[in-house]
């Protein structure tokens, strides 16, 4: 069994926003990993608890414990920015940049604009608006995600018990449990909120779609070596996965160094939680970056 390694919490003090990270010790060169829309930087503990390997997992600005601007504030841009403000308040000269979902597009546009901080790129599930999609689809898909963080649940437990009635998160882990307890925050009353800022979400998403149709010469721009991990099922549909597999095969083709591994029997989420599909996540991460071990 493997020995659960903790995380340390960190804080920097940026010039727009404090943000805060996770930091699990171990050898250089340093993963670093950066989360999904409506996530925090928690989402990470399996992973970090297979490697030996130094891993860093920022909250995103309007995520976790990190600062919550208000709306106007965000946007793939900023949150790019963010994550070369602190890489620098780390003196971290290069990092493996690993994107999950919306850490995805974040991960990019890093490597893209600074080359230089980033050596080798991970893409999990994520990373690619098929140009022809509509703002009407976008929002649509959106809804759901906004309706969850406007509600407020009597107790810690009724919000696991919320989760663990979706099917697509199942099999249910500790990992995806202490996951959720990073995004409550507890009123005075008792009851329990998410930590993420709805408005930052609807500003955030907004602005991959609004990017679609220059991402693709963004996408080209990066010339480091890049692994595309895809989850095959969908959520509500097992036969409609989040990004098809069309979409992250025209992404794969974009980069000039990229390679495109599906995670079989994996969704958007198990993707990243499942103990079934860390093995193949572990087993492909390991073949791209030789230096890898558990």
């Amino acid at each position: 069994m493997t020995k659960r390694r903790e995380p340390h919490s960190g804080w920097v003090d940026t010039a727009t926003v404090k943000l805060h990270y996770w930091e699990w010790p171990g050898e250089e060169p340093a993963l670093f990993c950066l989360h999904g829309l409506t996530a925090n930087g928690r989402c990470w503990d399996a992973l970090a608890e297979r490697l030996g390997q130094r891993l860093l997992a920022v909250d995103l600005r309007g995520r976790g414990l990190s600062d919550k601007p208000p709306p106007g504030q965000y946007g793939l841009q900023r949150h790019a920015q963010d994550m070369v403000d602190l890489l620098h308040a780390l003196r971290l000269d290069s990092v493996i940049a690993i994107g999950w979902s919306m850490g995805a597009w974040i991960a990019a546009l890093l490597a893209a604009d600074h080359p230089a901080l980033v050596s080798q790129m991970v893409l999990i599930d994520g990373g690619y608006f098929e140009e022809q999609a509509t703002e009407a689809q976008v929002r649509t898909q959106l809804a759901a995600a906004l309706q969850r963080l406007t509600l407020v649940f009597p107790s810690r437990q009724s919000y696991v018990d919320y989760w663990k009635q979706m099917p697509y998160v199942q099999p249910w882990t500790e990992h995806f449990e202490r996951y959720l307890a990073a995004d409550l925050e507890e009123r005075p009353d008792g009851s329990v909120v998410s930590r993420v800022s709805a408005g930052g979400v609807e500003e955030d998403f907004l602005s991959l779609f609004r990017m679609r149709e220059t991402w693709s010469q963004t996408v080209r721009q990066v010339r480091v070596p890049a692994l595309v991990l895809w989850a095959p099922l969908g959520l509500a549909d097992p036969r409609l996965p989040l990004f098809p597999h069309h979409a992250l095969k025209q992404l794969t083709d974009l980069l000039p160094q990229g390679r495109l591994v599906p995670i079989e029997g994996t969704n958007h989420y198990t993707i990243v939680f499942s103990p079934h599909s860390l093995g193949q996540v572990m087993a492909a991460l390991k073949d791209f970056l030789k230096f890898l071990r558990e």
